[in-house]
């Protein structure tokens, strides 16, 4: 269902001219009881909050830290990850033209040259 093609798919924002994924990256999820497991240490009062989990103790790293993003991802694309930058004491953002949530697959070249050019500084 993530990728299923309905009308009105709530995930539509990640993608390239709310296309959704229809070639060149394969998706795997793990089963439920997985994913909720988890899931679970991200709920906070009931609601999926990764970003409290992923924020504790961020403070304490002080190395380079590079951010991607997706020019079209309208969900947690290039606006977000602006925001992020404030979280990092060395924090660069790349925005991947052409595409959006999945940039491995929707620009490969260009996400692997981003990645390998902040590894190489």
């Amino acid at each position: 269902m993530i990728t299923a093609n309905v009308s009105g798919h709530p995930l539509r924002g990640y993608y390239c001219n709310d296309k959704l994924p229809d070639a060149a990256f394969r998706l795997r999820r793990a089963g439920f009881r997985a994913h909720q497991a988890t899931s679970a240490e991200m709920m906070v009062r009931g609601v999926y909050r990764p970003e409290f989990t992923l924020l504790d103790g961020i403070e304490q790293y002080s190395g380079r830290v590079l951010l991607l993003a997706g020019e079209y991802n309208r969900i947690i694309g290039p606006e977000l990850q602006r925001e992020n930058l404030a979280l990092f004491n060395d924090a660069r953002l790349q925005i991947i033209k052409d595409s959006g949530h999945m940039m491995f697959g929707e620009q490969p070249q260009a996400t692997v040259a981003a990645i390998r050019a902040h590894f190489a500084n």
